[in-house]
């Protein structure tokens, strides 16, 4: 495909989407999403939100910041890859955190665990008799460390869409793909 070189890493996508989907049968009238019972269960003081908060969006903002002025080409682009490549990150990040919190990487834990204490001086105690032990007390870590997965999951989902809606911006408004 000869335009990829235009649009970067969302092209395919997103031509496919535009092909199969009529945008002029999208609904002219805003979505209402009801946020209410999600909005109470959540507690925006806690630091640990704030944190992670900061975090996210300052990775996000450099990493937007690198893929917009580093890149040449047409401006919706570059704010689609911007957004595509920054959301992307993010949500990554957020998978691998619950995929390692959900304790799939315990027993390589463990065997790193194991390997490095066989280097260790002989008279000191074993901490961990087993594999089962070691996975009981990663839980209790996790239970007392909750992770806030909820900034990571609205930075990523929202710089996700926004880099799908600037290329749909993109793959409308650019003669030179058409």
């Amino acid at each position: 495909m000869k335009t990829a070189n235009y649009c970067g890493p969302l092209f395919a996508v997103a031509e496919f989407l535009v092909g199969i989907f009529d945008i002029s049968i999208l609904p002219r009238f805003p979505l209402v999403i009801d946020l209410s019972p999600i909005s109470s269960s959540i507690r925006l003081v806690k630091k640990s939100f704030w944190i992670a908060f900061g975090i996210t969006t300052g990775f996000s903002l450099l990493a937007f910041f690198l893929m917009l002025f580093l890149r040449a080409g047409n401006i919706y682009s570059r704010l689609s890859d911007a957004f595509f490549v920054g959301g992307t990150i993010v949500l990554a990040f957020l998978g691998f955190r619950v995929i390692g919190r959900s304790g799939t990487f315990d027993l390589l834990g463990y065997a790193s665990y194991r390997f490095f204490e066989a280097y260790r001086h002989q008279g000191m105690d074993k901490r961990f008799e087993d594999a089962g032990d070691y996975h009981e007390y990663k839980l209790e870590q996790r239970a007392k460390n909750k992770f806030v997965w909820l900034p990571y999951f609205i930075i990523g989902l929202t710089e996700f869409a926004l880099g799908v809606v600037f290329m749909i911006v993109f793959l409308t408004n650019s003669p030179a793909v058409r």
